[in-house]
């Protein structure tokens, strides 16, 4: 039926028949609008065919043919070059047998083709977007073509497909969702490389015939769901592969299975029966020689009738998802690569070597979890390429980043996206001339950076990135057993805060703890969740560096370098020794130690006063730490400043007058709480100036409210040498104590007057009586006294 202008179909018919209903067979040609289509609509209790391969048709509507809609006889679909969307059922429970899928299709929506008698379905290079249910009990369906490129099978996309016959899935294929193959009898595919996840019931019920005995699941796959080949019973051997370490899912393996290789260079941990219990005894388990033991004392494989190790050779490529320690005795065989993930590690142990083939290790510093590895054998070599695939997480975020081997700029590349990328060094002589500010400078391509330098990098797309070492000696510096030292630039400066700064890394592929650093003075590090800097002392804190973490610090007089014995080395971020630096100086110094924290609710900063009569009032590099002021604007901030307008992280000083002037930024107003999140001092005492009012912050925290803006005169910290604080030589005789709770407050040692903040008296308080208020600011008045306080 050729069309002469949109519209015209209803028209054009009645030319050709007597009545609109009598039309079984329809060829359009030419350009259709909606009505064309609700023509179409009224031929439905009769059509057979329709064939719009000639016509401008984009998409096929939500619901358009399905039989809810009373097409009782539709068997044929032609569809044009163009169509690029066939919408949610929109075929559903009808007579189609036949229809085709034109290469401009991108995506089909849920149910499209559910229970339909459809037999062939040979899906384009470009559909990609894929809903669940498409293909569901369609009985009939025994042809069928996956895109290449795509990624994941929906969820039922072919449940009881009974007659779908073997196909070729997508060489990019990473995941199958759940009952993707259910109960498709016939069904028993390969696996393509890239898979990863294979979900609930994927492949329940299917090889019921028999076709293949063997079930190899390729290496990569990490994770499967319960049930995932229950009652697909025609295999009788599995090979799970070398990444798959826990199990926590049920009946994962079908009851026909006899013996079951574990290619896993652990053991698998199983918190869930993953085949049926009772069969335990008749199966046999193959796994690597060096863990037959390890599995015969395992208390879910004991169970098996037989244990029987293989030879590591025959698995060229490892992969790492849990924690494997190889003992003095345990070498894997031959020269293999090995992947180790975010989740898994390698400890080598004893004293013979282990040649390596490739080496990759994962890093995900945002998500704060790492591939690590360290090895206290001297013989570790890696012989082909070592690389590390760095995660970003955050687009346009700084990762402040060290490797542990020399890396070219030029190398740095994306491993699937075109994203771009920024990568800065920090340039201490620049800050010792000019001051913190303009210190950040670009690297060229082809500049390289050395083997524990600290650099920072962001990437404008989440995605992996590949950083390799380069080809020289420094590719062995992460498998080795040989202490790491790092020269320090002097960058000497006329003011102390400045001079010395240097941006090192953690040398190891692991956790560091940095007692054990040769090294005194303090470390500033970037907290990438909270996008703030927090200076750490290696003799004070407790703190594990992280495998390619960078850090800052600043060079003494006197010290060239910073080193890192190996008993530092830890492969989680629990602090395993206290021991290690001892605090500067000879003879024993009495040190207390304050923490102080600012929080608006979501937001924290903290800073450190360290009261040491050993110490000086101005800025040590050996003991005190600059304050890096963080970029968000909605953070508040605090430190500490002396007469030179330095400002501390960590101030290491006599108690001098007992006064130590603290600043604070309020990037928005609102309510702020101080409180002590550590402290050894006798007395601290918080005075607010501009309320003109003292708090004991041993005995409560002090909430305030702030317009945004700095304050560098408002709050100051007092401490003492005795017993008597602070607090009491400013307090008045009629100070009275106040606690509040959730609607009021309570006053106890002298009365007092309670005013709302525009002046009106709004309560009188009689001591140790509690007085009801709404949510607000309120000013308690009792004689010379009065303080701020906020009933939330």
């Amino acid at each position: 039926m050729n069309l002469l202008e949109p519209g015209s179909l209803g028209t054009e018919i009645l030319y050709n028949v007597d009545h609109i209903k009598d039309v079984r067979k329809l060829k359009i040609i030419g350009n259709m609008n909606n009505d064309d289509w609700d023509k179409i609509k009224m031929m439905k209790e009769n059509l057979f065919a329709l064939d719009l391969s000639e016509t401008n048709v984009k998409e096929i509507g939500n619901s358009f043919f399905e039989s809810g809609s009373e097409w009782k006889f539709l068997h044929y679909i032609s569809l044009p070059e163009g169509i690029r969307r066939i919408g949610r059922e929109a075929f559903y429970n009808t007579y189609l047998d036949y229809i085709n899928f034109p290469s401009t299709l991108e995506s089909i929506d849920y149910n499209a083709f559910s229970e339909t008698n459809i037999k062939s379905a040979i899906l384009p290079d470009k559909c990609l977007n894929l809903s669940s249910y498409i293909f569901s009990r369609c009985y009939f369906l025994e042809n069928t073509k996956l895109p290449d490129s795509l990624k994941t099978i929906p969820e039922f996309m072919y449940q009881n497909c009974y007659k779908l016959k073997n196909f070729k899935l997508p060489a990019e294929l990473e995941i199958i969702e759940r009952n993707a193959f259910y109960d498709c009898y016939n069904i028993c595919l390969d696996f393509p490389e890239k898979l990863r996840r294979i979900n609930r019931s994927a492949f329940q019920n299917t090889n019921k015939y028999g076709e293949k005995t063997n079930l190899i699941i390729p290496k990569n796959v990490s994770y499967i769901e319960e049930y995932a080949f229950y009652g697909s019973n025609g295999y009788n051997y599995a090979e799970i592969p070398v990444g798959y370490s826990t199990s926590d899912k049920y009946r994962i393996l079908p009851s026909s299975i006899k013996t079951i290789r574990l290619n896993c260079p652990t053991v698998v941990k199983v918190s869930q029966s993953i085949i049926d219990d009772n069969l335990r005894p008749n199966i046999t388990i193959k796994v690597p020689s060096f863990l037959v033991n390890s599995y015969k004392l395992d208390s879910y494989w004991y169970e098996f009738g037989k244990i029987e190790g293989f030879s590591t050779s025959e698995i060229k490529e490892w992969v790492l998802n849990s924690d494997l320690v190889l003992n003095a005795r345990d070498r894997l065989d031959g020269t293999p690569s090995i992947i180790i993930n975010t989740g898994g590690s390698m400890k080598i142990n004893g004293t013979d070597g282990m040649p390596i083939d490739s080496l990759t290790i994962k890093s995900n510093p945002g998500g704060n979890v790492y591939g690590r590895m360290f090895s206290n054998a001297d013989d570790v070599t890696v012989c082909g390429k070592l690389n590390t695939e760095l995660f970003v997480k955050e687009t346009n975020k700084w990762y402040y980043l060290s490797m542990p081997y020399d890396v070219r700029i030029s190398d740095i590349k994306p491993v699937e996206n075109n994203s771009k990328r920024a990568i800065r060094y920090y340039d201490g002589g620049n800050r010792a001339v000019n001051g913190a500010s303009g210190s950040w400078k670009n690297f060229s391509d082809e500049d390289i950076i050395p083997a524990g330098t600290g650099f920072i990098f962001q990437a404008s797309e989440k995605g992996w990135w590949n950083i390799p070492a380069m080809e020289n000696e420094t590719k062995q510096y992460l498998t080795s057993n040989n202490m790491f030292v790092r020269a320090l630039a002097a960058n000497e400066s006329e003011k102390n805060s400045d001079k010395g700064w240097n941006l090192v890394g953690n040398p190891y592929q692991c956790w560091y703890n940095i007692h054990k650093l040769n090294f005194t003075a303090p470390i500033t590090v970037r907290n990438i969740s909270k996008n703030s800097y927090e200076a750490y002392s290696v003799i004070d804190d407790d703190y594990a560096l992280a495998p390619n973490q960078a850090f800052f610090v600043q060079c003494p007089e006197g010290i060239t370098d910073i080193s890192f014995p190996l008993d530092g080395r830890q492969m989680t971020s629990v602090i395993e020794s206290q021991s290690g630096a001892k605090p500067h100086g000879t003879a024993p110094i009495v040190r207390t130690l304050t923490d102080l924290q600012i929080s608006d609710g979501t937001h924290t900063d903290r800073t450190r006063v360290v009261i040491n009569e050993k110490a000086l009032t101005g800025y040590e590099v050996t003991c005190d730490a600059a304050k890096f002021m963080n970029e968000s604007n909605d953070m508040p901030q605090i430190y500490t400043y002396d007469n030179e307008d330095n400002k501390y992280a960590i101030n290491e000083r006599p108690i001098d007058n007992g006064t130590v002037k603290l600043g604070f930024i309020a990037g928005n107003g609102g309510c702020f709480t101080f409180s002590l999140t550590r402290n050894t001092a006798s007395n601290v005492t918080l005075i607010d100036n501009e309320i003109g009012t003292s708090v004991n912050l041993m005995s409560q925290d002090y909430v305030f409210t702030s317009d945004a803006g700095t304050w560098t005169d408002r709050f100051e910290l007092r401490f003492s040498n005795n017993g008597t604080t602070a607090i009491n030589e400013m307090k008045k005789a009629d100070m009275p104590q106040i606690d509040t709770f959730n609607g009021g407050m309570t006053i106890t040692g002298n009365e007092a007057d309670i005013y709302n903040m525009f002046g009106i008296n709004v309560a009188h308080a009689e001591s140790g009586i509690p007085v009801s208020l709404p949510a607000g600011t309120y000013i308690v008045k009792s004689g010379e006294y009065k303080v701020k306080v906020i009933i939330l």
